[in-house]
């Protein structure tokens, strides 16, 4: 019975362990993805401040 409380408890841990890594995965390619449309939000609000100012 001990015996496979430890390993259901280490691959508890491993789970967790490998759903974090999982997420950091998840948010850093959402960023690299989102960068260039963000780049392009910016030139365009950029460019219309332009021209309502001028």
């Amino acid at each position: 019975m001990d015996l496979q409380s430890e390993w259901a408890k280490s691959a508890f841990d491993g789970f967790v362990a490998e759903s974090s890594k999982l997420q950091d995965i998840s948010v850093k390619v959402s960023n690299q993805a989102s960068q260039p449309i963000n780049e392009r939000i910016n030139k365009a609000v950029e460019t219309f401040t332009k021209t309502i100012a001028a």
